[in-house]
């Protein structure tokens, strides 16, 4: 397990609230020196991307990204409960320091509570994802007592099961995004390939709807635009993703006929594991496509940023959480 891989998180959680630009310099810094240290020449702009998109879905922070802002936030720490069989567990999210492991280890003695650290699967160098630190415990007292040593939250009920009962559809999301009759602006483009399920220079010909992604000349900023036509809608770069493919009838879930199990991308609430990519066995039957599963894979998605209005009680923050500090 690299020691530098928390660094970021570590970062992030000092500043509690930080620019894009200010978290750009910090990821530069890190990737010079632990990662490529002889790498002068290109960007590392994608690969600071990469690792704020995993620090979203695990939880530790964030990401407010708009016409008028781009702001990243370290999220409260919390011990998130996980939805699984037998004894209670939890993994710890939001923001952290140098010492909250040492903090961990303090707070589990007298508790029959078991502390483990395990580095993200798939981890590549320079990427600086945090290790998934989880808590076992032989009762649900002694998690929320744990919990209120160090001061933080604890989730009585799991949170990927709460935000897989209030995620929406992809039909919601297009509803709440208004439709715009405007000139394609001159940015520099790039059009999402349901095919390669990524995006690219746009090439000949035209499709009846289209996501591109425009990126500003000078300031960097990024758009992403859904259009049918000589009309576009402004999206979120993920639920763009799932409209394009679900209007190019392409499957977003696999099913696997030997485990009966449905496989979602970005269901990392669940197990507190950021994802990786699974080579199946030489004799492993190849995942078949379930058909009308683009409802059920943003039900599935455990980070969604779209929650329909009418199925809360209290409206949703638009503004990131400022972080509690680390077990004060």
């Amino acid at each position: 397990m690299r020691e530098y891989d928390d660094y970021l998180l570590f970062a992030v959680s000092a500043w509690r609230q930080m620019s894009w630009q200010n978290f750009k310099k910090v990821f530069d810094g890190l990737y010079l020196k632990y990662a490529a240290p002889g790498h002068l020449n290109g960007s590392t702009r994608q690969f600071a991307w990469r690792s704020l998109r995993v620090l979203e879905c695990l939880g530790h922070a964030d990401a407010a990204f708009d016409a008028s802002q781009s702001t990243i936030a370290a999220a409260p720490a919390v011990l998130c409960r996980l939805p699984i069989s037998g004894l209670p567990q939890a993994v710890l999210c939001g923001a952290r320091a140098t010492g909250t492991k040492a903090a961990l280890e303090v707070a589990c003695r007298g508790l029959p509570c078991t502390l483990s650290l395990q580095p993200q699967p798939g981890g590549a160098l320079g990427a600086f994802l945090p290790a998934r630190i989880a808590v076992e415990s032989e009762t649900e007292e002694a998690l929320s007592q744990l919990a209120s040593k160090l001061r933080i939250g604890l989730s009585a009920v799991p949170p990927a099961w709460v935000l897989l009962e209030y995620s929406g559809a992809v039909e919601e999301y297009a509803l709440s995004c208004p439709t715009v009759q405007a000139p394609e602006i001159d940015w520099p483009r790039l059009d999402f390939h349901t095919e390669r399920l990524q995006f690219r220079l746009p090439c000949s010909g035209t499709t009846a709807v289209r996501l591109s992604k425009y990126q500003h000349p000078a300031r960097g900023t990024t758009l992403y635009q859904l259009w049918r036509g000589a009309a576009y809608q402004n999206v979120d770069r993920d639920w763009g993703r799932y409209l394009a493919l679900k209007e190019s009838a392409r499957n977003v879930l696999a099913y696997d006929a030997r485990h009966f199990l449905l496989l979602s991308r970005q269901a990392r609430r669940f197990h507190g594991f950021s994802h990786a990519p699974v080579r199946s066995a030489p004799d492993t039957p190849r995942a078949r496509p379930v058909r009308a599963a683009s409802r059920w894979h943003c039900r599935l998605r455990a980070c969604t940023r779209f929650i329909p209005a009418s199925r809360l009680t209290s409206p949703p923050r638009l503004r990131p959480r400022l972080a509690r500090s680390c077990f004060q």
